[in-house]
C-alpha cells in the first residue's frame, strides 16, 4: 500500500504537499475531462454542434437530446477534483488505492452525467420553454433516471478495460503526488 505524508508538521502542511495535493487534483481533473469527451464523442456519438438541418428535418422531433461539449467535461472536471480531495487526498496522506477507486469511480459516473446533461439539454429546446419552476420539480426525477440510465449501459456494455485502466490511472496520480512530496522534502533538507 503506497502511503504518501502530505502533513508532516502538526500545524500547517508544507509548500511541496500543498503543491502534490493540487497537482494531483488537477490530473484528476483533467482525467475525467478527456475521459468524458472520449465518451460524449465516440462512445455517445454527439455531435459537436446542432445544425440547422437537424432541426429543419420533417422525419424526427423538432427536439434532440444534445449539449455543449464542454457542460459535461466541465461537470466531470469539478466532480473529479471534489473527490480527489474527498477520499484520496486527505490531509495526512493519499493512498493509491483510494486514488485507484476514485478513478474507477470517475469512470463510472461518465455516463450518468452525460444522460443527465442530454436530458436538460432536450428539456432547453422545447417551444415554449418550461418555466424554471417545472424545471426544478423534474430535476430529481432526471438524476434517478439519468443514474438508472447510465449504470444500465455501463452493466450491458461492460467496462472490463475501461475500470481497469481507470484505476491504474488513479494509482499512478498518487504516485506522482508521492514523488512531487519526495522532491520537496529533499530540496528543503538540502536548504536546511
Amino acid at each position: 500500500m503506497s502511503v504518501m505524508e502530505l502533513d508532516t508538521s502538526p500545524g500547517r502542511p508544507t509548500a511541496s504537499a500543498k503543491i502534490a495535493r493540487t497537482m494531483t487534483m488537477v490530473l484528476a481533473g483533467l482525467f475525467a475531462t478527456c475521459h468524458m469527451l472520449l465518451l460524449w464523442r465516440n462512445v455517445l456519438g454527439v455531435p459537436w454542434e446542432l445544425s440547422v438541418a437537424a432541426h429543419m428535418n420533417d422525419q424526427g422531433s423538432p427536439v434532440r437530446p444534445w449539449a455543449p461539449w464542454w457542460v459535461p467535461a466541465c461537470i466531470m472536471a469539478l466532480l473529479a477534483m471534489l473527490l480527489w480531495r474527498a477520499f484520496a487526498a486527505r490531509r495526512e496522506r493519499i493512498l493509491a488505492w483510494r486514488g485507484a477507486l476514485v478513478f474507477a469511480l470517475i469512470a463510472l459516473l461518465g455516463f450518468p452525467v452525460a444522460f443527465l446533461c442530454l436530458n436538460l439539454g432536450a428539456t432547453a429546446q422545447y417551444y415554449p420553454r418550461p418555466s424554471v419552476d417545472h424545471v426544478l420539480l423534474i430535476l430529481p426525477m432526471m438524476v434517478v433516471s439519468s443514474l438508472g440510465g447510465g449504470l444500465m449501459v455501463i452493466a450491458s456494455v461492460g467496462n472490463y478495460i475501461s475500470l481497469p485502466i481507470a484505476a491504474l490511472f488513479g494509482a499512478v496520480n498518487a504516485g506522482i503526488g508521492k514523488l512531487v512530496l519526495r522532491i520537496g522534502r529533499r530540496r528543503s533538507q538540502q536548504i536546511a
